[in-house]
């Protein structure tokens, strides 16, 4: 029984750190999405609408390419 029961909490553990994870990216990447949509926002505040297409062409059509907001964090263990 206290076998089972070392092996729920670690299989628990686990499962909350994989659930932080998931949090932590999602975190980020609503931060992202919010200063691509302030800097279309100011695009488009200052009438300057080609950039403002080509930004978002670039974000939307090319995500591969890193964005100055793209840093890896460090894993925590």
């Amino acid at each position: 029984m206290k076998e089972k029961n070392i092996l729920l909490a670690k299989a628990q553990l686990e499962s909350s750190k994989k659930m932080e994870q998931e949090y932590r990216k999602l975190r980020k990447w609503n931060h992202d999405i919010e200063n691509h949509l302030l800097s279309l926002s100011y695009l488009m505040d200052m009438k300057k609408y080609e950039e403002a297409a080509a930004y978002y062409t670039d974000f939307t059509i090319n995500p591969s390419i890193p964005h100055s907001s793209d840093k890896t964090e460090p894993q925590q263990e």
